[in-house]
Parts: structure tokens; C-alpha cells; sequence
């Protein structure tokens, strides 16, 4: 083919692939009979405004309209015909925050020791994982200065900021979140802010009552994000990304700390189950004010699978984890992308390590006993996350 073909050829490609966006395929819409068309999730007005992603509902909304389209692209959903509004992707940008996913496909230094790789240095990994208090709140709410690497994520909207994700401080600079709070958001939301050192929402200084005062929120400016690229959204598979910050986060704080990570397999863990926490749903179904916090224990995978067979089409891989299932007691209470977390001894001390990041769940958010919550496994994810951090 000479270059003069090639440069037509070429062009009729280019021109072929956007008339995906001037000509939206037909659908069904989910459990009902109207019509639909297969469009970007920015693209769907519905979702413009409906953008609490701490909601597994609004996630569940959008996996199944994703099967509706996923014959023809699984980067679409299926959205009602009036509130489709296709556009042409503009093709300058204003945002000064680098966002993409990463190009390495797979984790390097399979074979070596985890304290091989060159930036296993930027892990406080002597300091890691210790809260500031030893004060544990019995219920659902956290006890202050108990979990001080629970980040909250901030999108700037028409309305403002919006805390819609959660995520957990890894490092001075990174903060450990699930990819579905990065990629694919509404129109008009862009992550902006990472807020750490968080309890309850509703005070400008969170003290106990014993009248122990926590030191004041941070919250800091993104420079960029990455999200592992084979993360698939219909299968919540590979959710994972982190984030980094434009400023160090204050670790000498007594309410900002980093967590530890799983690199040691063969660490002994403290009890029997996992702590997830976060700003999520309550037991009657609204958001808390005060960080929350829930005990699940591990749950079978092939059995995980089974039940979530019965809900949407799920398989569970290696790199998940399912925990819960016990009535009324899940992950309503993490924020998407915020911690699964479990005590182990660390040179004979407790530390708190992250072994999952909240991922996805039913729309039947701990009100079906037998439905757990399932969740990124962290340790399958290390090397990754040490060759994206600089």
C-alpha cells in the first residue's frame, strides 16, 4: 500500500469510528420494555446528576445496563432515548491533572522479594498501620483517631465539591482506591481533592469525650491517577487504582497515618475477621456523618460466586475477595474503593494491614443474609502498585 492509499485509508477509519458517536445503536432497556440506545456513560444525562458513587445501586444500575449494550462495545450502557446526548469528544482540556491508566500490563519482579523492588523504600513500612488511640467504639460507629488512613475522595461538580469515593493512605504521597472511582464518571465530575484526617463530617474539630482532640483535617490536590488497565467494569474485575498527590500528606499528625501493606504472606493475622470501614450506608439506608465501621468474615469464592450467579454475571477471579454475608452486616458501610483491613503481627507488634478494597455488592446492601461484598485482594496487586509509584 503506497502512502497516498494509507492516508485515505486512514482517514475512512477514523471517520468509521466516529460514527459510533453520530449514530447510537438500539437496545433494551433492563427489566423494562422501553427502548433505549448504547451510548458513553457521559453521554447519558441520567447518571449527570445521580453521581453518589458510595451507592452500590447506582453501580448495579449501571452493570446491568452495560449487558444491554455489551454485544456491541462494553465501554457502553443502554440509556433512555431521551436522555441521550451524544457528543464530540472535545480534544483540548483544561484540568491540570494527568489522568490515564497505566501501559504495563503486568507486574514486574514476579520472582523477587517485595523488598527487591526500588520502591518498596517509599512505604513507611516501621511506621505503618498504627492508630494514634486505643480507644475502639463499640457499635457501628469508628472511634476517633481508630483508622487515621481513611481518605475521602472529592469530585468537583456544578454543585460543588462531592465526597463520593473513599480510598486509604498508603504513603506519604499515594492514597489506595478501587478504579471505578477514577474511570468512567458522569459528565461533569473530576476527581479534585483527596481529604484525609476525616471523623465526622459535621464538626470543624472532632474531639472525644474525654475531650481528646483530633488535629485538623488535609486535604490536598491531585496530581494524577492511575488505574490498573486491565480492570473490566462489567465484571468489577482488576479494580484497583491509586492516586497521587500533589502534597505530602502530614504523617506526623495525630489523625493521618499510613496503613500497612500485605507484604508478608506469612505475617499472622489477629482474629477472624476483616474491618471495613468507610462513610457509607447505615443499616435504615442513609449515609453516616461519623466514619462507620463493620466486622465481616472471609467468604468461600466459589460459593461467592454461586450466589452473585443469581444477581448478575460475576466470576470471582484471583484477585478478589468475598467478605460478609452476614444480615445487615457488609460493606453498606464502606465507601466504594475505601478499605478491607485486618490486624497482624508485625516484628511482634499489632499493625493494621489493607488485604481489600471495597468494590461491589447488591442492591440489597446487607438486607439479604448470604450476600457478601466482594473486594480487590491487595496482594495480588503489589508489584503493580510499586511500579506505578515515583
Amino acid at each position: 500500500m503506497d502512502e497516498k492509499k494509507f492516508h485515505i485509508y486512514l482517514i475512512l477509519s477514523l471517520l468509521a469510528i466516529c460514527r459510533v458517536n453520530l449514530a447510537p445503536t438500539n437496545c433494551k432497556m433492563p427489566n423494562s420494555d422501553e427502548k433505549g440506545q448504547c451510548v458513553k456513560l457521559s453521554e447519558c444525562s441520567t447518571f449527570q446528576l445521580d453521581s453518589d458513587f458510595a451507592n452500590p445501586d447506582l453501580f448495579n444500575e449501571i452493570n446491568e445496563r452495560t449487558e444491554s449494550c455489551r454485544l456491541i462495545d462494553s465501554k457502553l450502557l443502554c440509556c433512555e432515548v431521551t436522555a441521550v446526548s451524544v457528543r464530540i469528544e472535545e480534544t483540548t482540556t483544561t484540568t491540570s491533572i494527568t489522568t490515564y491508566t497505566s501501559t504495563i500490563v503486568a507486574p514486574t519482579n514476579l520472582d523477587k522479594p517485595f523488598s527487591a523492588h526500588p520502591n518498596y523504600k517509599l512505604f513507611d513500612n516501621d511506621n505503618c498501620g498504627v492508630a494514634t488511640s486505643n480507644r475502639i467504639a463499640n457499635g457501628e460507629d469508628a472511634g476517633l483517631l481508630q483508622f487515621p488512613w481513611a481518605a475521602r475522595l472529592g469530585y468537583e461538580t456544578l454543585d460543588g465539591i462531592k465526597w463520593q469515593c473513599g480510598g486509604t493512605l498508603i504513603s506519604d504521597f499515594y492514597t489506595l482506591t478501587a478504579a471505578h472511582c477514577l474511570l468512567y464518571l458522569p459528565k461533569n465530575n473530576k476527581l479534585k481533592i483527596v481529604r484525609l484526617g476525616e471523623y465526622d463530617e459535621r464538626t470543624e474539630k472532632d474531639c472525644s469525650e474525654e475531650n481528646n482532640c483530633a488535629d485538623p483535617i488535609q486535604d490536598i490536590d491531585v496530581m494524577e491517577f492511575i488505574a490498573y488497565p486491565g480492570y473490566d467494569r462489567i465484571k468489577f474485575s482488576n479494580d484497583i487504582g491509586i492516586i497521587r498527590m500533589k502534597n505530602a500528606a502530614k504523617v506526623t499528625q495525630n489523625n493521618i497515618k499510613p496503613i500497612c501493606m500485605p507484604f508478608d504472606a506469612n505475617a499472622k493475622r489477629i482474629g477472624k475477621k476483616f474491618t471495613v470501614i468507610g462513610w457509607g450506608r447505615t443499616q435504615n439506608g442513609t449515609t453516616s456523618p461519623i466514619l462507620q465501621k463493620a466486622f465481616v468474615p472471609e467468604y468461600d469464592s466459589k460459593k461467592c460466586e454461586e450466589k452473585f450467579a443469581e444477581k448478575k454475571k460475576i466470576e470471582i477471579i484471583k484477585g478478589q475477595i468475598c467478605a460478609g454475608g452476614e444480615e445487615k452486616i457488609d460493606s453498606c458501610k464502606g465507601d466504594s474503593g475505601s478499605s478491607l483491613q485486618q490486624p497482624v503481627l508485625i516484628n511482634k507488634k499489632p499493625r493494621m494491614v489493607q488485604f481489600g478494597i471495597v468494590s461491589i455488592g447488591v442492591k440489597e446492601c446487607g438486607s439479604l443474609e448470604g450476600y457478601p461484598g466482594i473486594y480487590t485482594r491487595v496482594t495480588e496487586y503489589l508489584n503493580w502498585i510499586m511500579d506505578n509509584m515515583h
